[in-house]
């Protein structure tokens, strides 16, 4: 059992407050479990340095990274009308149990709001 689960969505290219907030969470593997929600790129001024730290510790135990509508739309237009249709089919499985996952966690997690 973790004693935290952290959660970060919504990078998009912005790596020094990205830097900031890795550091402010203080992430400590075993006891810490991090899910990257995605959108990784996109808008910020820095996205390799983003992707360089997320493929750098893709591997790594205790850390999950989803792909976000913004990876996405980058893989969309190298992809056939027939891989689309049965990746879309996959992702609505995906994303359905990731829900119900994340809903059952939720249930047994208290949320903290910050700003």
């Amino acid at each position: 059992m973790y004693k935290r689960i952290l959660v970060i969505g919504d990078i998009h290219g912005e790596w020094d407050k990205f830097q900031s907030l890795y550091e402010k969470i203080g992430f400590t593997p075993p006891d810490d479990l991090l899910i990257f929600l995605g959108d990784y790129i996109d808008r910020g001024p820095k996205p390799l340095q983003v992707l360089d730290w997320m493929m750098a510790h893709e591997e790594e135990a205790n850390i999950i990274m989803l792909r976000g509508n913004h990876e996405q739309m980058m893989l969309d237009p190298t992809q056939s009308q027939r891989q689309r249709r049965r990746n879309w089919a996959g992702r609505c499985l995906r994303i359905s149990t990731a829900r119900n996952g994340l809903q059952t966690a939720a249930r047994s997690l208290r949320v903290v709001w910050r700003r």
